[in-house]
Formats: C-alpha cells, sequence, structure tokens
C-alpha cells in the first residue's frame, strides 16, 4: 500500500467506517512506515487538541433556500422544444428534390438501356451527391444556428 493510499485513508475515517481488509493494510503500514506513523500521530494529537467543537448554528430559514435550490438544480430541466429547421434548409432540400426527381428517372432509364455514362448522368449523380452532402450537414448546421440564437450553454 503506498504512502498516499494510507493517507487518504486516515483522513476518510471520519466520513465512512473502513473494511477489515482497509484496516489490516493500514496496520500493516504503518508498522513499516515512520513517516506515516507520524502522520497518524500528528492527527490524533490535533484531534485531541481541539476537541470535538460544535457545528456552526445556521439559520432555518437559510437551510430551506439552499435546499430548495439545490433541488431545483438538480431536477432535470423541462424538456427542450424540438429544434426548429431554418427556412434555408427546406428551400434548399426542396430545390435539390425537384430537381432529382426530374432527372432521375429519365436518366437511369436512359442508363440502363444504353449502358452509356453520359454528361446528364454525370449531372445527376452529382446532384445525387449533394443531396447527401446536404443530408449530412444540415444537422450540423441547425445545430450552429441554435447555438448563435440562443445562450450556448443550452446546447450541450
Amino acid at each position: 500500500m503506498r504512502c498516499q493510499d494510507v493517507e487518504r485513508l486516515m483522513l476518510e475515517k471520519s466520513e465512512r467506517e473502513r473494511s477489515l481488509e482497509e484496516r489490516r493494510l493500514l496496520e500493516a503500514h504503518l508498522e513499516v512506515c515512520s513517516d506515516c506513523a507520524a502522520f497518524k500521530g500528528f492527527r490524533e494529537s490535533v484531534r485531541s487538541a481541539l476537541g470535538n467543537p460544535p457545528g456552526p448554528e445556521l439559520d432555518p430559514r437559510l437551510v430551506e433556500r439552499v435546499r430548495g435550490l439545490c433541488h431545483s438544480e438538480m431536477t432535470p430541466k423541462t424538456a427542450r422544444r424540438a429544434a426548429r429547421v431554418p427556412l434555408s434548409i427546406w428551400a434548399a432540400l426542396g430545390l435539390l428534390t425537384v430537381i432529382t426527381l426530374g432527372f432521375f428517372i429519365p436518366q437511369i432509364q436512359e442508363f440502363f438501356a444504353t449502358k452509356e455514362f453520359t454528361p446528364a448522368m454525370g449531372f445527376l449523380s452529382a446532384i445525387l451527391l449533394q443531396n447527401a452532402v446536404m443530408l449530412f450537414f444540415a444537422p450540423i448546421i441547425m445545430r450552429h444556428q441554435r447555438i448563435d440564437q440562443n445562450d450556448w450553454r443550452e446546447c450541450r
């Protein structure tokens, strides 16, 4: 057991009861380590010199107020409303959908009939790629807009 662990156990004594294993390890370490034994002796002498001082008297209203504030911080906040999708994203999505539908069906039919990659098929591929990129980045854009409009701490 390290000296740091022994010191931690000695300092935690007032907070919780040590297990049998912890007490055994602590006593074994104190027999071989003079520094930790001296620390234990010093700590006990300080405790005996101080005695058992009474705790501070607190105003019951203050206690209740602090307890209420703690409870309000610990209770989950009301559910956040869903993020509103910006109009620019709806417009871009609508435009991309119209363009894709306008070119998609005829170009796919032509491609399967001729098995030839035409410039129109390349344009369709670019549109499909653009749609995929837009769908990928839409949540990022929405989150960025929420951070700009709201307090940044609310977007976690």
